[in-house]
């Protein structure tokens, strides 16, 4: 307030009587501009709490938030209230906070932002994840940023669920339902690939092994894998995910979702390995969500909404074309209730939305021209944040020809049961989820349920091996996708346990609008066919086995064309030929042209029922060379032909081992006489350098010794040289010569001694040494002559030698 100058405050103090003075503006419009405003802002405000994802619009100037619709409240855990008097760093981890304000700063370079895996700090601490979009917006001259918060937080822990699973099951590469892969950054080459990966792309193991990887990539995304790689090799981190867009072999385009994980060396990235997951279905629900809310006024179905007061205020263009009406036109026909053929009706619609409730149901409904129509129409209120109804919404779809279709297909019905009731075939009807819908009496009496007991669970769980899951499975999805199967076998389970075996053909279900609603699979029991096959396949599978695996040679020769009609390996190697080009020969090819005569009158004679002799014969192999056999044939009968079952037994080395024992026996006879005449040479010389030995012993050193006993030496010590000196013409002291290389002087002196009969006490007082020194000694000696730990006394050892 001014202050009041000295005039004003003169003229106040003069006796003046007291009056009012007022200002009257005209504000009518302002009030009618607030109120517009207030409805435009709670609109604006239904829409950003209706969208699911977060948004949050923050102040450029001091980073304060200013608008937070009702899914960021419930993804930070705060209400509107609580967060508006938040800041970033108030929703961050401190350790993110780097990374969120440097995106901060694009944004007031007016860039767009797109960033993932984004850790948001809830109000209990808890952190969550969030992709975020954000961008710079004018309002009055004043610049907002605006932040979409989409929650990944599940994703992300399913992601982080993979890794883990991922390295303690690594050896269950093979049966994993991801694509699994191995690559070499250095020269961009796959290392390994799984069957999911190759079933992705369409190309072979081998293809993908000898494929630069970036091949699989579409231009955009070798950008994308470009870019990330490079921030790697310069130790940026950078999200473990990441959606690519690949081409297949047939060149078609999908997208997948790849988790890798990086593999260095000595600090140095080589390359990664990690897990592919097809998305291709998950993008195009995404592209078709982002088409929804772009285009809503695009809607197939009629869309009209209005105030709590049942004002009409907005209709689609599907609704104008429906009705005929445009807005003011139905504001003015008497709004809503003008578009119901009752009006009672439209009572009850209104009413049961004021309180809250919903309204679903099938009605008639009339058009401006006055044409009454069959409508599916579903009514809900519009609340705001505080539960108060600002609105109404109505959704009408015209179901003129739906109801002509019903009626078409209950003139039918007769007919369709009777015939689906008494096929004598499996008829089944899933939904697109695999829940049993229905099914036939046949079914009934194949499974043993009662189509009650069953109706709306998993076909799966009810009636497939759990084996059988994953496969089946695949084919459901096919199948479902408008890939039909036909033929495919599995076992189902019935009521008691017992497998049944079916053959299947399926053929997915349709709606008027050409949209997928279920599958139809038509099967028939070929239990007792499969088991006949299985016996049979059993048994060929034995004789096969022992027709490969026998290492003679089988074959089969038809009589008629004298021509080979099966073989086995054995016999092929045996000659050098491959089965087709021994199956184009016949037996003049195989056998020397004198073996000929022999080979056919055997044949004759097997023709004629008598047995043929069994005999080495000979065959000549694709080389020229020959080589021996023990040919055993036998007669056989097979359908209409004629053929000769043979064993051959190639017995080439044991002729050739034959003919050279046979050399090496005479020549061995002839040596043997020599050697005889050697060795009885060899008697008489030895007996008579003994008997020299002998000799001179007795002649020379027996006087020596007689004369060294008077000069004092122990008699015990000269009866053992006495001994010894008799047994030098015995195998003694050859064997002790022998073990000469393994025991000492001493140990072979001691030797001498302990067969000599000495116990160690008097061998020590003869060698001078301790006893202690000599059991050592003879505890040696046993270990080298190997009688250690044996029960055997060395005296009497030392003696047997």
């Amino acid at each position: 307030m001014k202050k009041k100058s000295p005039q004003q405050k003169s003229l106040m103090s003069k006796s003046i009587k007291p009056s009012l003075i007022g200002i009257l503006h005209d504000i009518t419009g302002q009030k009618q501009s607030d109120e517009t405003l207030t409805e435009m802002e709670l609109r604006f405000k239904t829409i950003l709490d209706s969208v699911s994802d977060g948004i949050l619009l923050l102040q450029n100037s001091d980073k304060k938030f200013f608008t937070a619709n009702k899914k960021i409240c419930e993804m930070l855990g705060y209400t509107e209230k609580e967060i508006l008097k938040l800041s970033v760093a108030d929703i961050h981890p401190k350790e993110s906070l780097p990374s969120v304000i440097e995106q901060f700063e694009k944004l007031e370079r007016e860039e767009k932002v797109m960033v993932h895996d984004i850790p948001i700090m809830k109000k209990d601490k808890t952190i969550s994840f969030a992709d975020i979009s954000g961008s710079v917006i004018s309002v009055s001259g004043k610049k907002y940023i605006t932040g979409l918060f989409r929650d990944i937080t599940e994703r992300k822990q399913a992601e982080d669920k993979l890794r883990e699973s991922e390295e303690k099951y690594r050896e269950l590469v093979k049966y994993a339902p991801a694509g699994i892969y191995e690559v070499d950054y250095q020269s961009g080459q796959l290392i390994s690939v799984n069957d999911i990966i190759c079933e992705y792309t369409g190309y072979t193991r081998e293809e993908l092994l000898n494929m630069n990887i970036f091949h699989l990539f579409t231009e955009e995304s070798q950008n994308l894998m470009s870019e990330r790689l490079k921030k790697l090799f310069h130790g940026e981190k950078i999200p473990d995910s990441m959606e690519y867009c690949i081409r297949t072999k047939s060149g078609e385009k999908i997208w997948v979702l790849l988790n890798a994980r990086y593999i260095y060396k000595d600090g140095i990235l080589k390359g990664s390995t990690g897990t592919v997951y097809n998305i291709n279905e998950r993008k195009k629900a995404e592209e078709a969500l982002i088409l929804i809310k772009e285009a809503v006024n695009s809607s197939g179905d009629a869309i009209g909404m209005s105030d709590p007061q049942g004002h009409h205020f907005y209709h689609n263009k599907a609704f104008t074309e429906l009705f005929g009406y445009t807005p003011e036109e139905l504001a003015a026909a008497g709004e809503g209730p003008a578009a119901f053929a009752n009006k009672d009706v439209a009572r009850e619609v209104f009413d049961a939305i004021m309180v809250g409730d919903s309204w679903n149901g099938e009605i008639e409904m009339v058009s401006k021209s006055g044409r009454i129509f069959p409508v599916l129409i579903r009514a809900d209120a519009i609340k705001a944040e505080n539960g108060k109804i600002i609105g109404l919404i109505g959704l009408i779809s015209d179901i003129t020809e739906r109801k002509k279709a019903e009626e078409a297909l209950r003139k039918e019905k007769d007919f369709s049961e009777t015939l689906f009731n008494t096929a004598q075939t499996i008829i089944l009807v899933l939904d697109t989820e695999a829940r049993i819908e229905r099914f036939n009496t046949y079914m009934e009496e194949i499974s043993g349920y009662r189509l009650e007991e069953v109706k709306g669970k998993n076909w799966f769980d009810i009636f497939l091996p759990e084996e059988d899951h994953h496969k089946i499975k695949k084919l459901f999805k096919r199948a479902i996708g408008g890939i039909s199967t036909k033929g495919n076998i599995n076992p189902i389970i019935n009521k008691d346990g017992r497998k049944v075996f079916v053959e299947w053909w399926d053929k997915t279900l349709k709606d008027e609008n050409g949209r997928t609603v279920g599958l139809v699979s038509i099967g028939h029991d070929v239990t007792t066919r499969i088991k006949a096959e299985e016996i049979l396949y059993e048994s060929e599978s034995k004789f096969r086995k022992i027709f490969e695996s026998s290492h003679d040679g089988i074959f089969l020769l038809d009589m008629e064309s004298r021509k080979f009609a099966i073989c086995n390996q054995a016999f092929l190697n045996m000659l050098g030929y491959t089965e087709d080009e021994l199956k184009n020969l016949n037996i003049q090819d195989i056998h020397p042209r004198e073996e000929l005569p022999f080979v056919v009158k055997q044949i004759k004679s097997l023709e004629e029922g008598k047995p043929m002799a069994r005999r080495d014969t000979t065959f000549k192999k694709k080389d020229g060379s020959l080589c021996f056999a023990d040919l055993s044939p036998s007669f056989l009968e097979l359908g209409r032909g004629k053929y000769i079952l043979a064993i051959c037994r190639d017995i080439t080395e044991q002729k050739i081992m034959e003919e050279e024992l046979r050399k090496d026996k005479l020549s061995l006879e002839q040596k043997n006489i020599a050697l005889t005449e050697l060795m009885e040479h060899m008697e008489r010389t030895k007996n008579q350098i003994k008997e020299d030995i002998a000799m001179n012993i007795e002649e020379s050193i027996m006087p020596i010794i007689e004369k060294h006993k008077l000069k004092g030496l122990p008699p015990e010590y000269m009866d053992v040289l006495h001994r010894h000196l008799n047994e030098l013409t015995s195998s003694f002291g050859r064997i002790m010569a022998q073990k000469s290389t393994q025991l000492s002087s001493r140990e072979i002196e001691i030797c001498n001694l302990i067969k000599g009969g000495l116990t160690t006490k008097e061998i020590s007082g003869l060698l001078n040494i301790s006893s202690q020194t000599v059991d050592k000694h003879r505890k040696n000696i046993r270990k080298k002559l190997g009688i250690w730990g044996k029960d055997k006394n060395l005296t009497t050892y030392l003696k047997s030698l």
